[in-house]
């Protein structure tokens, strides 16, 4: 685990980070949350980032009561906007695919008096005042399927939300805006509009593709715009458990499983776990600055975090280049 310097404002965070979409699932126990939170910080991550979406406010609700305690400059926080959270009954809330949490349904709202009303559920969420980093939540074609309906939130992120954002930055109310997206074309169009700090993307670059490489992460070198790369496990399936066969937050295709296990076998001949190259990868390239992971456990968290300090081979990385299973060009531990 090494330290390092995010954002302009230069937040010094570790290279691996702790994301909460799991906490968000009330399945498990707050004593099983507060657990692994706990194991977070004696390992030493100082990153944390939470948002309404998760478990519909149980992920704030659950990371909030433990940095409570704590003192405000140990760490820093984000959490993400664009979503409200409305009370509802149980049965009349869509969760799709996200398990347990409270009984609020989100809605979409990307406006400018929506952005701040979202801020201040956050923060009595949270039970803290201050927040360093905001991301501006899941403009994209994975998100909301729609061309019409990408267009419209887009352009209302940025007369809206980002108008907010910005303004809150001005006068330090937050340190950086950040944008939190599934696809990196359109963390391109948000650099492109607006004065962006750093991009949380999810997946996007990782051992199974690498196309942001081609355009997004150049224009990040340009700008100064740091990435935080969540979902190095490309939602599970490059954990290297054989249970979890999840990529992109649904079952892989078997042409998806087929390449994962060829990357898996050559990283079995280097006795490598999966999971240590997965998390690795990302970081050779020198605008991704940390890895976010989650974990429901403290065994999984001790796992991510060692994950970082096994010795993995340059002969790996050379093998893989060689099989055609990540890019010639990407640049590698």
């Amino acid at each position: 685990m090494k330290e390092v310097r995010l954002t302009k404002k230069h937040l010094k965070i570790k290279n691996i980070s702790f994301g909460t979409a799991a906490l968000g699932n009330n399945m498990f126990p707050n004593k099983q949350a507060t657990e692994v939170i706990n194991k977070a910080f004696e390992m030493g991550i100082n990153y944390f980032d939470t948002a309404p979406l998760y478990g519909f406010g149980l992920g704030e609700h659950r990371l909030g009561s433990n940095l409570q305690l704590r003192d405000r400059v140990s760490y820093t926080l984000s959490t993400k906007v664009g979503r409200l959270l409305s009370p509802v009954k149980p049965e009349d809330i869509d969760r799709e695919t996200l398990k347990g949490g409270l009984h609020f349904n989100p809605y979409y709202d990307y406006s400018y008096d929506g952005t701040m009303r979202g801020i201040e559920q956050s923060m009595h969420r949270l039970g803290i005042t201050k927040i360093d980093i905001l991301h501006i939540h899941d403009v994209d074609y994975f998100t909301h399927k729609e061309k019409n309906l990408v267009e419209k939130y887009f352009k209302e992120a940025i007369n809206g939300t980002y108008k907010a954002l910005e303004e809150l930055r001005r006068t330090n109310f937050i340190s950086a805006i950040g944008v939190g997206v599934n696809e990196h074309e359109m963390a391109e169009r948000f650099l492109n509009e607006a004065d962006i700090d750093c991009v949380m993307l999810a997946g996007r670059y990782t051992l199974l593709e690498q196309k942001s490489l081609t355009t997004f992460l150049p224009l990040c070198e340009k700008k100064k715009v740091d990435v935080i790369l969540a979902a190095p496990f490309n939602s599970g399936i490059l954990a290297g458990k054989d249970s979890n066969l999840n990529w992109n937050y649904a079952r892989a295709s078997e042409e998806i499983i087929n390449k994962v296990n060829d990357i898996k076998k050559v990283c079995s001949n280097y006795n490598v776990p999966l999971g240590a190259a997965a998390i690795q990868f990302p970081l050779a390239h020198s605008v991704i600055k940390t890895v976010v992971t989650g974990a429901i456990s403290v065994k999984e968290l001790v796992e991510n975090i060692n994950y970082l300090d096994l010795k993995i081979p340059n002969e790996l990385w050379q093998e893989l280049k060689k099989l055609n299973l990540i890019a010639e060009e990407v640049p590698v531990p």
